[in-house]
This record gives structure tokens, sequence and C-alpha cells, in this order.
């Protein structure tokens, strides 16, 4: 297209009729890529209004400047919009920058898809809109437009568009009718005053202002402003002058008029984007401390996960929860760029988050994004890490013979996979044994035969690559969930068309086999009512909100056909039940299945099994 754009530049002053040796030469294409160009373009069946035609004569250009323009800018859209996330960004923008009423069949076509596909979009923007408090009025023969408060209008724009901050500042600052340089001015103003009065604020939080700011300059010009605020939390003097100098910058460069409701608006965004911060002391509020414990509480009744003495966590989520009750409340985003990898990464710890969503619910009455959930997920699994680490402080002496080489095979061996510090490990000869304390040590692990008797266990290796069990602790092969594999689990027939029978399907089957009882469907229903359970590279691992299983089983399901489970196409479905006995492994597991399903060549092996023994070996690893 690039090509094509230089060779309709090309066209100067009144000249409209140009040969392909002259458009050659000044473009410096040869006169064959001129010629292919342009067939390209004719036979394109997709571009519907042709800028240049051919003639005896040489190649006419059909618009005027303008119209060249436009030209190029509505085929620039059509690269830019062909998947569904990016019709969907667009859809909503035109909504909700759109006074008059705009009809489908018209989005349609500046979108350069069928009628039925901008229906089934539209289906999924209507939803969207009604999570942000919008509603879509339709008047028949105008088409359909966005009904709302302006605040809600506003908090709506900046999460559809949050993600182009970091992809496409350009047209961020376009859809706001201002610059890219803007954004920097607007930046500094913001820096300028949180500096100077010593005020926090993450960075997420203050790129997200940013936007927030730009919108609202743009709907201001525009003559929308806010009617009102209604403030239900304390704002504090200190907030209330921040807004005001950033209303009072903002309105010096870009001579507008800022009403006072405007001040409220910012106020509240700080208080919802502020930062914890050690420095400032942090007042906890009695609610707060209350929620925090009772959420802690409910964490250790569904997943045995003992969080309710850990005053790290405790402190984390209080900075955390505080401004979030806030953003909550008022309908505010805070965008997550790492929720993929934390959902992925940190399965056990979102489920947490999930926990805590539904306490958080019951106590507010407000729903938490998945974005939210994503920062109470870290929080929660540096909590699980210090654990673990805290667990595992299980001291080693390895008694080697053949070399310091192999000691240190040994040791990096043991670091890796029991996950032990070097201060744990400490290294013997055979001689060395007869002057050691042995009773300091948990393990003794020896690559020789010790010749005298020794009052505590020795665990021999033949082969320093070989595996070693110690207990309940396992080196070298990780892999446990084919253990959990059974026949009766593994379906490839066609279980339905939605989410919804698929589930259905194979709840059913577990009942039938007694695996599980008649709560399953229920109880995974529920947990996908609170965030989606699907993960990208088509898979999506389903799973019950609180409910245990006589025996830990690993159900997977092949779907013939891929299935949209909520934003995403689906075709693998990974069902992972456990026994309350089993709950001290679910982490292992879980990230053992994280591993296998984030790795397309391991999905393409899999699509390729028809069989359960196939399927096993696949997950033991065999060739």
């Amino acid at each position: 297209m690039e090509k094509l754009k230089m060779i309709i530049n090309a066209y100067k002053g009144n000249k409209k009729i140009m040969s392909a040796k002259e458009l050659s030469l000044v473009t410096g294409f040869s006169e064959k890529v001129v010629r292919n160009e342009i067939s390209n373009m004719l036979s394109n069946p997709s571009i519907k209004i042709k800028p240049i035609q051919s003639t005896n004569k040489g190649y006419e250009l059909l618009l005027d400047k303008q119209e060249v323009k436009n030209f190029f800018k509505q085929q620039e859209n059509k690269a830019n919009i062909l998947d569904y996330d990016s019709r969907k960004t667009y859809i909503i923008n035109r909504l909700l920058l759109e006074k008059e009423y705009i009809k489908l069949v018209d989005l349609a076509d500046e979108l350069y898809v069928s009628q039925a596909t901008i229906n089934r979009d539209f289906r999924e923007v209507k939803e969207y809109l009604i999570k942000h408090n919008l509603t879509v009025s339709v008047k028949p023969a105008h088409g359909i437009s966005v009904e709302g408060d302006e605040v809600s209008k506003r908090l709506c724009f900046v999460h559809n568009n949050s993600h182009l901050l970091s992809s496409d500042l350009k047209s961020l600052t376009q859809i706001c009718d201002l610059e890219p340089e803007d954004y920097y001015i607007i930046d500094y103003i913001l820096h300028k005053n949180f500096i100077t009065y010593d005020f926090y604020v993450t960075e997420v939080g203050h790129k997200n202002l940013i936007i927030h700011i730009m919108y609202m300059i743009s709907r201001i010009k525009k003559g929308d402003y806010i009617d009102s605020v209604e403030v239900e939390y304390e704002i504090s003097e200190v907030e209330l002058k921040i807004a005001r100098e950033i209303i009072e910058n903002i309105e010096r460069k870009y001579e507008v008029t800022i009403p006072e409701n405007e001040v409220d608006y910012i106020s509240l965004h700080l208080l919802g984007k502020r930062a914890g911060h050690e420095d400032l002391g942090l007042k906890i509020s009695e609610s707060t401390e209350h929620l925090i414990h009772k959420i802690n509480l409910k964490i250790w009744e569904h997943l045995e996960l003992d969080f309710r003495q850990d005053f790290d966590l405790f402190y984390g989520l209080a900075l955390h929860i505080e401004p979030m009750i806030t953003r909550i409340k008022y309908g505010m985003s805070l965008p997550n760029p790492l929720l993929k990898e934390v959902k992925l990464k940190f399965a056990l710890a979102f489920e947490c988050a999930v926990i805590a969503s539904k306490v958080i619910y019951e106590t507010y009455k407000k729903r938490i994004s998945d974005e939210e959930l994503g920062y109470l997920a870290i929080h929660y699994n540096l909590a699980i890490e210090k654990n673990e680490k805290k667990g595992n402080e299980k001291k080693f002496l390895l008694i080697c013979s053949s070399g310091f080489g192999t000691a240190m095979l040994l040791q990096r061996k043991i670091k890796n996979e029991f996950n032990v510090g070097n201060e744990n490990i400490k290294f013997a000869s055979i001689k060395e044994l007869l002057e050691i304390d042995l009773s300091k040590y948990d393990y003794l692990i020896s690559t020789v035969t010790i010749p005298f008797e020794i009052n505590q266990k020795v665990i021999y290796i033949e082969n320093i690559m070989s595996d070693i069990n110690i207990g309940d602790m396992t080196l070298v092969s990780n892999k446990k969930l084919y253990k959990y594999l059974n026949k009766q689990t593994f379906f490839t027939e066609n279980l339905g068309e939605t989410k919804e029978i698929v589930l259905k399907n194979i709840c059913k089957k577990l009942n039938d086999f007694d695996i599980a009882d008649k709560n399953l469907l229920e109880e995974i229903l529920k947990r996908e009512s609170l965030s989606t359970t699907e993960i990208g590279n088509m898979v999506a691992i389903p799973h019950p909100f609180s409910l245990y299983v006589k025996k830990t089983v690993l159900v997977i399901s092949i779907l013939k056909r891929p299935i949209t489970w909520q934003n995403k196409k689906v075709r693998y479905v990974f069902l992972m039940l456990f026994s309350k006995e089993d709950l001290g492994i679910q982490h292992e597991l879980n990230e053992e299945l994280i591993e296998y399903v984030t790795d397309s060549k391991w999905l393409l092996k899999l699509d390729e099994i028809q069989s359960f023994e196939k399927l096993l070996s696949l997950f033991k690893g065999e060739k």
C-alpha cells in the first residue's frame, strides 16, 4: 500500500493523467512495479472506490486531494481493523464519540466485514457497555447510540483505549483530537504537581490518569461536562490541591474553562491511583482490616492456604486495597499489563484473588475486574513463594568422592529442584563424616558407599543424572500429572457448541462415572462467573470454586471444533479436580499443567492423540 500511496502522490497540480513511464520517473519505481501496483489495486474486490483508472492515454486520477487522503485512511483502517479485539475497540469508540445515531450497516462498511459479523460483534459490545453502566438506544431507521451519564462514558472510553498507550500513542491522541506532544505535556503537568506535593502514584495509574485528562479535554471542547460527582469517601486536602493545580494548568495550556465538578473527578482518580508508600504512613481503616481477615479466612477454608498471620501480606494488601475500593466503588479501571502472565504463571495465587473478589462483592456489591484480580494475585504469589521457601529449610549433606565437579553438579540439582539455598547444602568426604555432627542435617546424599555404620539414613545414588527420591520430594523428573490421568476422563468426541453445554456434558460424564457429584457444574459455573478461565492458545482450564472430589483427577477434552469460551476461541479443555488430601500439591500440579498448555508444539502433539495410552506417553514425556 505504501508503494501505491507514492504512485498516487506523484500526481501534481492539475495533471490528472500520467503514463507508467512518467510515474516511474517521479517515484523511482520501475514501470513494471508501477503497472503491477495499479493492476493489483484495480483487481482487488475489497477496494470499492478506485482512485485510479486505466485509459488509452495512461492512468487517470479520479479523486481530489482530500478524497485521496480519505481513501488511504480507509485502507489504513482496513489493515488495522481485522481482528475481533480491534473491531470491538473501534465500535465502542465510534458509539462514545458520535452524538448522532449510527447504523450497523455503516459500521460493517467501515470495518470491511459482513452484516453477520457486525451483528455478532455488537452483541459483545453491548455486554461490554452494560458492564460500564451504559445502555444502547435503538431507533428504527436511524440506528443505535449509547446512553448514560458522562462519568460512565469517560470511564468506559479509558478502559477501552488504555492498551493503545503502549502500542499506538498516535492513534490514541488522534481519537482525543490531540497530538502526541499533548500526552507529554500532560505527563509533565502531573509530574510537576506530584513532586511539588510529594504525592506518590503508581506508574500504571499515572499513565491511566493522562488518558482521562486527554479525553476530558476532548469532551469539554465539545461541550460535554460532568453534571455531578457523588463523593462517598473523604478526599484529603492534598488531593484537592493537586487536582485544582492540574485543572488550572490544563486551562491555561489549552485555553478552556473547566467546571468545578471536574476537580472532584480528578480528585477521585488521585484517590484511586494513589500508591501506598511507607514514608507517608498507612492508616488502615477498621473496615479494610476486617475485609482482609475475612478474605484470608475464606482462602484457608477453600484452599487450606494459611495467610492469617502473614503480616507482610496483610500490610501489602492494605496498601493496595484502600485505593482499590475507591476504584471499584466509582467504576474506575487500572490497566494491568501483566494480567496474562499472572493468570498463567501464578494460577494458585489468582485463585486466591478470585476468592477475595467474592468476599469484596459480598461486602460492597461491586464486581472486580480481572485487571484488579491480577494485582491482588501478585501479592498472594509473593506470600506463597515466601511460605514455600520457609517450609523448605531442609539441610543437606552431600558425600562425594569423585571430585569437586560432581559435588557441584549434585548441589546445583538439589538447589534448583528442591528450591534450597546454598547455605543449606554442605559437602563432606567419607573421612570427614566421622568428625561431623550428622544430626544437624535432614538428608544425607552420597554417590559412594560408606564403609562404616552411621546413625542416620543415607540416600545413595549411582548416577548423578538419575532421579532422587527423598520421602515426599522428587528430583529431575517433575512430571506428576500423568499419575492423575484416567481413561474415563479423556474425551475426544463432540461435547457441544457452547461453553455451558460442553461443561454440562463433561460434568454429566463425571457424575455417571461416580468421579464427581451433581454439584460440580454449579461450582464450575460459579467460578467462571468471577473470572474467565480461557488462557489463550485455544485453551481453557475451568475448575470448581469450592468442591473436592474423592480422588484427584485431570479431565481432558479435545473438542472437534473450537467454540467461543468468553472472549477467545477454545478447543482444549483441561479440568483439574482435587481431593482434599491433595491440596498441598495443587500448586505444583497446576504449574506443570500450565507449562504444557502454553507450549504450542506440545498442543500440536496432543492434537494427534486418539488413544489414552498415547496420551499417557505424552504426559510422561516418552517419545
